[in-house]
């Protein structure tokens, strides 16, 4: 797999209270927008926490405060039945969803049919994610630890650490972890080990479809030009790269993270674009 052919999503913070889904390729082409600009389109509902499907065709994201998804060129959006506030996961296959709730005050990793069908509370917990064939779910539990349930709730496996975010190895049985600290980490096995990249002030960050790179958020110090968020790519063995970054201006007045994933482009686009 060319990593050209990578596509990655985020959603794009605005400084006039909203946000929306674009794309950019793994070389910082100009981003598209998939959602309405909330800027531009007076009411335009909130579009965040973007994940993709193994095959790149669909992406599942919050829209307002429920789950929708849509195809990969923004079209078709199918509203679900599910209400979250936080960022949500889709199985490789695009058959099931997990997302997180909160019921008095706790949160709780939920899934479902991609339908909206079928809803099943499972764990407390939150930042669900789908193992590579979609039979396991890694999460984050209250106390930050790793744990690996299987699709019926069951415990296979926790990893006691300071968890933010996980996100699963699309080639291999490893996972890529945000710490609450905003460092990245790998957990191969039941170890958690220094990631290739060693960075700071990590929001969000995702694996490369093939398993050879990362991508990942960086809140930005103040003194780097005025800038608040910058979205960078890595080829292990190789150094990071910026191929994104939006400005202080656009973003000061809204509390929405930058969030990404990563997936290949689906064929229609691979042949739209030459």
């Amino acid at each position: 797999m060319k990593l050209a052919l990578a596509l990655l999503a985020f959603n794009w913070t605005f400084g006039c209270d909203g946000a929306a889904i674009a794309t950019i390729d793994a070389q910082g082409s100009p981003t598209r927008l998939l959602t309405a600009d909330p800027c531009v389109v007076e009411g335009a509902p909130r579009a965040a926490y973007p994940d993709v499907t193994a095959d790149g065709r669909t992406i599942l994201f919050v829209r307002g405060t429920r789950l929708a998804l849509m195809d990969a060129d923004g079209s078709d959006v199918r509203v679900l039945p599910i209400a979250t506030e936080s960022e949500p996961a889709i199985a490789p296959g695009g058959r099931q969803v997990a997302y997180t709730q909160v019921r008095r005050g706790r949160s709780w990793v939920w899934t479902a049919r991609s339908d909206g069908s079928g809803r099943r509370r499972l764990r407390a917990g939150s930042e669900p994610d789908f193992s590579r064939n979609g039979r396991r779910i890694a999460y984050v539990s209250p106390t930050g630890a790793v744990v690996v349930i299987g699709l019926d709730g069951a415990v296979r496996q926790r990893i006691a650490t300071r968890a933010a975010a996980v996100d699963w190895a699309p080639t291999a049985p490893s996972m890529l972890m945000t710490t609450r600290g905003g460092r990245l980490r790998l957990i191969s096995g039941g170890d958690v080990v220094p990631a290739p990249v060693e960075t700071d002030r990590v929001v969000s960050a995702a694996w490369a479809p093939d398993g050879r790179g990362l991508a990942y958020v960086r809140e930005l110090p103040a003194d780097e030009e005025e800038l608040r968020y910058g979205v960078y790519t890595v080829r292990f063995g190789s150094a990071p790269r910026r191929i994104y970054a939006t400005d202080e201006e656009r973003v000061e007045e809204t509390l929405e993270p930058l969030t990404l994933t990563w997936g290949v482009r689906p064929p229609a686009a691979r042949a739209a674009s030459g």
